[in-house]
């Protein structure tokens, strides 16, 4: 029996986010306030090529989820260490500097809230996800890919567009 995957949240559209506290490379930062859109991802690795790429695409249209008054945040199991170091080897590579927050979960506590851990060759493995949650918590939708696919940039501001 995998308890791993038996402690992975089931959410489905239209239920409230689950609510939580972490450390993020921006702070403390909390999904327990209303008001607020967001974009959560979760992503394998740090330093992972397909991760980078998702990063610096989701930095490159930030402008464009603002303008939908909506947060970015990303979150793997790595640490925050790891997080900064990462992003500061982006800016030095690439030039571009992330200003969206990256959350700690070292222990994959926020990850199995979301459901974002499945089982892929015998290897519980944080997935390449989305989840969108409205202004009242809800979740508005939730796009799951392996681990190496790209997330659409676009088909997520497509999908926020349409919901508001």
């Amino acid at each position: 029996m995998d308890y791993e995957l038996l402690a992975n949240g089931k959410l489905q559209l239209g239920d409230v986010a689950p609510n939580f506290r972490a450390n993020s490379t921006a702070g403390e930062i909390s999904l327990s306030k209303e008001n607020e859109w967001f974009v959560l991802f979760s992503y394998k690795e740090d330093f992972n090529f397909i991760s980078t790429s998702e990063l610096i695409n989701f930095q490159k249209n930030k402008k464009d989820f603002d303008k939908l008054n909506t947060k970015i945040i990303a979150m793997s199991t790595g640490n925050l260490l790891s997080h900064i170091a990462w992003m500061e080897d982006i800016h030095r590579n690439t030039g571009v500097k992330i200003t969206f927050p990256i959350i700690e979960d070292p222990v994959g506590e926020i990850c199995r809230k979301y459901g974002m851990i499945a089982k892929i060759n015998d290897k519980n493995t944080v997935m390449s996800d989305v989840v969108i949650v409205d202004n009242f918590n809800i979740v508005r939708a939730k796009l799951q890919y392996f681990p190496n696919i790209e997330k659409n940039i676009f088909e997520i501001i497509r999908i926020i567009q349409l919901s508001k």
